[in-house]
């Protein structure tokens, strides 16, 4: 439903939720599945053939559309990981199972156990979600970001997009079912280890270059992992990548992409303006999570619970005058309203009620609409 999307804080076995707002995509109305029961839809107001006086060019809709759960679904997650240089830092976890917890000493990216970086623990909890995904239902591609700068150069088909030496974001992976494939690009990306800056826009522009819509409603989303925010060279957050990366952001809802983040550590949750903002604009949901040792079940956590609530959103709409459609306003509870545009004489009002799978119901509605009648004016008082 619209207004909603979750938060969690992952600590030490504790979660902690927030809610914000889901957006269900015009493009579903694109395949909508004709001739399937979709949600039961009862429209308390206006009532059919109802006369209508007003001066207003518009009339109040009001209605309930019951809680409707899709068919199963495919989906496509495009995991997407943070690769700039403060994820060479210590994760505070171990990664590696060791024994040992490895420490950032002296000076930053001076991590005493590698491979207890950030960096592979956004490796290692991509591999533990390989491990519970279906790949006959579900498709996963992989992408890596920072900032562009003084970088190892990606190797073999990657493709690459951005600016400078080293590209700020890397495809390793298209979206497949074959996840030996996504292994693959997770060890590239340990590979080419940790550098320069973060720039969001390089990696959700890519993704959205990334998704390519099917013949059947499918859920996409991407999760993603970062422990930081926008920046170009200092520690301070840089303007125009926050802009830019809301812009794209912008583009991936109206494709009907949700985006998932995961903020990782303190410094991702000390500036998240861009990220609450990626997760807002998108319907998807912003995660902290503190405690990178949870970050494996977190992940996994994430995918199931956002596959559900899509699966259960329905978007109404309503069209009048000919003027297209306008959303309406869902509340938790199923009720809706929203205002439809109308015109003095017989005017048709269709509500239509479009699920996650493509199957709609819809409701029609005439109303008589006149304008009021003006009062004569009063005579004088003293003939």
């Amino acid at each position: 439903m619209q207004a909603r999307a979750t938060a969690r804080c992952w600590e030490v076995g504790q979660a902690a939720r927030i809610v914000a707002r889901l957006v269900l995509p015009l493009s579903l109305l694109a395949v909508a599945a004709h001739g399937q029961s979709g949600p039961e839809l009862d429209l308390y107001a206006p009532e059919s053939g109802q006369a209508v006086e007003s001066y207003a060019d518009v009339v109040v809709v009001r209605g309930r559309v019951a809680p409707y759960t899709s068919r199963a679904m495919t989906s496509d997650w495009m995991i997407v990981i943070d690769s700039s240089g403060s994820t060479s830092d210590a994760s505070g976890a171990d990664i590696d199972g060791d024994g040992r917890v490895g420490r950032t000493a002296f000076l930053p990216s001076l991590n005493t156990d590698h491979q207890d970086s950030i960096l592979h623990a956004e490796v290692a909890a991509a591999r533990q979600l390989l491990e519970v995904l279906d790949p006959g239902r579900t498709r996963v591609g992989l992408i890596s970001f920072s900032g562009g700068g003084e970088a190892i150069a990606p190797r073999g088909d990657s493709i690459l997009m951005g600016r400078g030496v080293a590209p700020p974001a890397v495809l390793h992976t298209p979206l497949t079912r074959d996840y030996r494939e996504v292994q693959d690009g997770l060890h590239a990306i340990l590979q080419e280890g940790s550098h320069d800056n973060t720039d969001f826009s390089a990696a959700l522009r890519l993704a959205a270059k990334s998704f390519a819509p099917g013949p059947e409603p499918t859920l996409r989303f991407i999760a993603f992992l970062t422990d930081g925010y926008p920046t170009d060279g200092s520690s301070k957050v840089a303007p125009s990548f926050v802009v830019a990366a809301e812009a794209a952001a912008i583009e991936l809802a109206e494709a009907g992409v949700q985006v998932h983040v995961l903020a990782l550590g303190p410094t991702a949750l000390s500036r998240p303006a861009a990220a609450t903002a990626i997760a807002r604009r998108t319907g998807g949901s912003f995660n902290p999570v503190l405690d990178l040792a949870q970050l494996g079940s977190a992940l996994p956590f994430l995918v199931r619970d956002a596959e559900r609530t899509a699966r259960e959103q329905v978007a109404v709409y309503v069209s009048s005058a000919d003027r297209g459609l306008t959303r309406a306003q869902v509340l938790p509870n199923g009720t809706f309203v929203a205002m439809a545009p109308i015109e003095p004489g017989i005017n048709r009002i269709e509500i239509l009620a479009v699920a996650a799978d493509g199957a709609t119901t819809s409701v029609e509605r005439s109303i008589e609409v006149s304008l009021p009648e003006i009062a004569a004016e009063p005579g004088p008082l003293f003939p």
